[in-house]
Order: C-alpha cells, then sequence, then structure tokens
C-alpha cells in the first residue's frame, strides 16, 4: 500500500488514540510503537494537532456521536460508539465504547486539558478487565511558543503509566522562522534520558517545498527520505494541515476524506550518496463547467511508484455532488494488467449538509460487499423523532445509487415545481449516451433507474435540465 495511505491513519492515531476505534481495529497496549511505515508526515507535521484541534464550538453542528456498524453477511452489528463532550467551546472528553453483543462497554476515556485556552495535556485511560476501572495509560504535555505573532506548539513529550507513576518515553521538540515550522528533532528516553532519534528540516527553492528526514546512526546524522511538494510553500501546507485538523473528526471514518486534498508530492530516498524516487502522487480534477471551479465533479488521485519511471500502482476517486460535497469515493489497484476495485466509501447528508453516514464495502473479487457503517450524530441528542411530511423546496439531484454500479443504478431528483424537466447521461468527451426523461412532470422527489449494460466502463455524468436550472453528477461504471 502506498505510504500516504499510511500515514493518514498515522496522522489520526497522532491527533487522538481514540480514533483508531472508528476504524474497527484492535487497540495496542501502548500506542507509542514508530515502525518504519511512520514516514516524514508523522514527524513533520504532527506538531500541528495540538495548535487547532479541539477549537470547536458547543452548537447543533458539533459531532456528539458516533456508532460503527459492522456487516455479518446478512444485517448490521453495533460495533464500537464514540461520544464527544464539550464544555466552554472545547472538548472535555471522548469516550469509546465496544459491544459485546448485549451493550456497549465503555473500554476507553481521553480526556482533554486545557491552560490559557490551549491544549495543555491529553490522557488517555483504558479499562482494567479485572478492576473494571478505567486506569492511566497514556498522556501528551504539550508547551508553546510565539513566533511570527502567533502562538505554537514547539514540544511534545509522551509519557506512560508505569508503577503509580508518569514516565516520560518520547519527545518532540520543533523549531520556527516568522511562524513557519523550519526544523524539528524527537527524542527517544532510554533510562530517563532523552537520546537524539530524528530530526526534520524544512527548505524552499523556485516554489518547491523539501522536508528532509535524518536518523541518528552511531552518532552521525543519516539523511534518510525527503518529501518534495512542487508549487506549495510551507506556510501552504502549514494552512493545508490546519483544515484538515480542523474537520478531522467528520473526516476520520474515511481514509479518502482525510487525503481528499492532500497535496502532489514526491518522496525520495537517500541511497549511495544521492537521492532516488520511490513513489509520487498525481491528482487531476473534473469540472462540469472548467471555467467553474464550484462545479467540480471527480478527484482523480494516482499514487505511482519509481521503476525507472512512473508506474501507477494505485487510484483514488472521489466523486462529488452538485452541492461540492464528495458522494462517494472508490480506490482501485492495479492488478495484473487492470485497474481492480478494491474498497469504496459512500457518504449520506443531511439538509444542514452534515456528514452522517459513512458506507465502507469491499471487493474482493466477488464485488462490492458491506464492510462498516459509520453513523453520526450532532447536536447533543440522538433521540428519533417522526419526520414530518416532506415538502420540496428547490431542484436537486441526488447522488446516484449504488456508485460506483454494475451495470443499473438509481438516479433520484427532486423538482420545486410541476414544469419540463430533462435527465441524461452523457460520457466524457460530452456525448450524450442515454435520455432517460424529457417531458412535464409534477413537483415532488421522482427516481429513475439507468441500466448501462451496453455501455464500457469508466466516467459518465447524469445531466438534469429544467427552465431556470441546470444540476451534474459524477457516475461510475465498473464491469
Amino acid at each position: 500500500m502506498n505510504k500516504l495511505r499510511i500515514t493518514v491513519f498515522i496522522l489520526a492515531m497522532g491527533i487522538c488514540p481514540v480514533l483508531l476505534l472508528g476504524q474497527n481495529r484492535p487497540l495496542p497496549d501502548k500506542l507509542t510503537d514508530r515502525s518504519d511505515e511512520n514516514t516524514a508526515f508523522w514527524k513533520e507535521f504532527r506538531w500541528l494537532r495540538a495548535d487547532h484541534i479541539m477549537e470547536k464550538s458547543v452548537a447543533d453542528e458539533d459531532l456528539t456521536e458516533a456508532e460503527t456498524f459492522s456487516w455479518d453477511g446478512d444485517v448490521w452489528v453495533p460495533s464500537s460508539l464514540t461520544n464527544y463532550e464539550y464544555d466552554s467551546g472545547q472538548i472535555v472528553t471522548i469516550d469509546n465504547s465496544y459491544h459485546d453483543g448485549q451493550s456497549y462497554l465503555l473500554q476507553m476515556r481521553n480526556i482533554f486539558i486545557y491552560s490559557n485556552g490551549r491544549l495543555a495535556e491529553n490522557v488517555m485511560q483504558v479499562l482494567n478487565f479485572f478492576t473494571m476501572e478505567l486506569e492511566n495509560n497514556f498522556r501528551t504535555l504539550n508547551s508553546y511558543t510565539e513566533s511570527g505573532g502567533n502562538i505554537l506548539l514547539s514540544q511534545i513529550i509522551e509519557e506512560e503509566w508505569q508503577n503509580e507513576t508518569w514516565v516520560p518515553v518520547y519527545q518532540e521538540n520543533y523549531t520556527f522562522d516568522n511562524g513557519v515550522i523550519t526544523s524539528g528533532i524527537s527524542y527517544e528516553y532510554v533510562n530517563g534520558t532523552p537520546e537524539e532519534r530524528d530530526r526534520f528540516t524544512v527548505t524552499v527553492s523556485n516554489d518547491t517545498t523539501y522536508i528532509t528526514t535524518d536518523v541518528r546512526d552511531a552518532g552521525e546524522w543519516v539523511p534518510i527520505e525527503r518529501e518534495i511538494y512542487p508549487g506549495y510553500t510551507p506556510a501552504e501546507l502549514f494552512d493545508y494541515f490546519t483544515k484538515t485538523l480542523d474537520e478531522i473528526y467528520t473526516m476520520m471514518f474515511s481514509v479518502s476524506l482525510i487525503s481528499i486534498d492532500y497535496p502532489d508530492y514526491i518522496l525520495q530516498v537517500y541511497s549511495n550518496g544521492g537521492w532516488d524516487n520511490e513513489e509520487a502522487q498525481v491528482t487531476s480534477k473534473v469540472y462540469a463547467n472548467p471555467s467553474d471551479p464550484s462545479t467540480l465533479i471527480l478527484i482523480s488521485k494516482d499514487y505511482d511508484v519509481w521503476n525507472g519511471t512512473w508506474v501507477t500502482e494505485e487510484i483514488e476517486e472521489i466523486h462529488y455532488n452538485q452541492k461540492s460535497v464528495p458522494d462517494s469515493s472508490l480506490f482501485k489497484m492495479f492488478m495484473e494488467s487492470e485497474f481492480v476495485p478494491y474498497y469504496r466509501d459512500i457518504y449520506t447528508y443531511d439538509e444542514g449538509m452534515h456528514l452522517t453516514e459513512i458506507l465502507t464495502s469491499f471487493d474482493s473479487g466477488a464485488g462490492f460487499q458491506n464492510y462498516i457503517r459509520h453513523e453520526l450524530r450532532y447536536g447533543g441528542s440522538s433521540t428519533s423523532v417522526e419526520e414530518p411530511e416532506e415538502v420540496i423546496t428547490r431542484f436537486e439531484l441526488e447522488p446516484a445509487y449504488p456508485n460506483p454500479f454494475n451495470p443499473v443504478t438509481n438516479i433520484t431528483y427532486r423538482i420545486a415545481e410541476t414544469g419540463k424537466v430533462s435527465i441524461s447521461v452523457f460520457d466524457v468527451v460530452g456525448r450524450e449516451v442515454a435520455d432517460l426523461y424529457n417531458g412535464v412532470q409534477n413537483a415532488g422527489r421522482h427516481t429513475l433507474q439507468f441500466d448501462a449494460g451496453n455501455l464500457s466502463s469508466g466516467t459518465y455524468f447524469v445531466v438534469m435540465r429544467g427552465a431556470n436550472y441546470y444540476r451534474v453528477s459524477g457516475i461510475t461504471l465498473i464491469k
């Protein structure tokens, strides 16, 4: 798997260990293991996390509960539950529970402590199954400095709870120039003494940012890898990761949502006194109207490896609806002679455009099968209420379902008033391949079935047109 996708999970783990629970994975005994997969991404930008995380206001849009269900082949089975508690505009606890088949059992709690409005301490407690009580397990301590008129995170110390006391195990220090990070160094504690482990430096040349990582070897600093971000300054990378962290609570349940805007990069490794290409990301975008950025309908990311030339191994597609939010994502791997779908996410939103559900399915060769479903709830109450009869007040083309599909999908749309409407399907070069409806329809919600049995695999566009409106949505046919 491409390193970017691995480090996306590391990002989530670095922000808050509890996020692993949402991915239905086992929790490690101590979240201090740093394998070789922890690339420079971890070391360069995890320092951002405490400066912007936990700054959510207590309002209706706050995520207060996230429940995960697993598919057992017949029905959805409750798996885990995450609860978020806020105080004075900041999150103070995140509780994580697992379902034991009958009810939820609290197994982990993260406690967030602030000083002068900034996160100073994050304590993780886990359940002792002998005493059935939560006990200290791990914590991080944050220190800050002023640079460029901003207060920035300058040090992180990680500690484990051992023999009824906190013991430091890891430390990171960062330096800045006019508010932008320029370097950092990490330490591991050996017998209570911090020893240098690795470091990184940030440099800029010709509008390209280079982030180089060295490791300590026999008392010497040895370069091991560097990330190259063409067209990005360190400040622009700062802005990207800040945006990511501000939205992490809803994004964390889908890898595609975390990596959706990840800047294109080249990763190189140091070998025999020089830098060798290893992997890269290349992003392309498709717009319904190329001159209007608000009409984005598809982001495609190629994940390439170097084999004397760049070879694409994986492709990730994120499809957008007419409201400029993702409605699905698809991940494909190159197998033998073609790209084969591997997994997909389908996103559902409420009327306020809050992400309310993520449905993940995998394809092992027999078609997509349900795997995990996340329900996200907002505003502090998850009590279901009877919905009033729907009143259509706008013209809307809903995301097709399923999408991707083979060969049939459902096209649902809403019209606010009786009138002429046409629903057509076009290929990527603008040729009409299907005319699903063309006539007068009553106001309301309507669904049409599109059978693409006579078409080849690829991306198509559903176009909804009326007297004074125009809507477009992307769909992907996979055979």
